[in-house]
């Protein structure tokens, strides 16, 4: 796992306390039927899901540079799936930031308070890790290497027990690629802290509430007759 120095001024933790809430910029939801999805050399799985937004290709050549990501779940494990414009073999540059209780207050936020989300965990490359710092100091716990399958130049797949991480119903995230030179990140805003911007994945995909099933029928009902007519 990569360690990085941390200079902590005084004053900024002080500010930890009066953190604002990031913006919400997408939420997406893809579940799949038990033993429908496989960590393995072939992609045909992924078909039908819906991706979150696309993010340009900005980043220099060579270095981790995302392009889209899809998550999906089905009734025990999360399965997450990379593609990048280029980039090097899944190492400690591919991040992923997962903000399980949805509250920037509270998780990892950056050396500099800089990321959108407050991070519980943290998949860099393909092992997961729960933080156990204060938000801006660099301690994790590490839970082992997880599923994953790179055997396609730049598209990259990874599952793990929804378990591992509490088995949340929804959680934030942002994707940080952690160049040599310049960071990227998924969505461009990760990094604007509190103004920054952020994805949410969900589990609980809420029913149709009566009124809107009863104002559905009357529109089926109304088109009918005019069709009729």
């Amino acid at each position: 796992m990569r360690k990085r120095s941390l200079i902590l001024p005084a004053l900024l933790l002080v500010a930890m306390g009066a953190l604002s809430q990031a913006d919400l910029i997408q939420t997406r939801s893809n579940p799949v039927g038990d033993g429908t999805m496989a960590v393995d050399t072939g992609r045909g799985d992924w078909s039908g899901l819906t991706a979150f937004n696309a993010d340009p290709d900005d980043a220099p050549a060579g270095e981790t540079d995302w392009q889209a990501v899809t998550i999906a779940h089905d009734s025990s494990s999360f399965y997450i799936r990379y593609l990048l414009h280029d980039g090097p073999g899944l190492n400690f540059r591919y991040n992923m930031l997962i903000d399980t209780d949805q509250n920037r207050g509270t998780g990892y936020i950056g050396d500099t308070s800089q990321f959108a989300v407050g991070a519980e965990y943290m998949v860099q490359g393909a092992t997961l890790f729960q933080y156990t710092g204060s938000g801006t100091d660099w301690f994790w716990s590490d839970l082992g290497l997880k599923p994953w399958d790179e055997s396609i130049a730049n598209d990259v797949e990874i599952g793990f027990d929804q378990a591992d991480i509490g088995s949340p119903e929804s959680f934030d995230f942002v994707l940080w690629g952690d160049n040599a030179t310049t960071d990227d990140m998924y969505d461009d805003t990760g990094a604007g802290g509190g103004s920054g911007g952020y994805f949410e994945y969900t589990t609980n995909i809420p029913e149709p509430s009566t009124a809107a099933l009863v104002g559905l029928s009357l529109l089926a009902m109304l088109r009918l007759r005019r069709r009729r007519g």
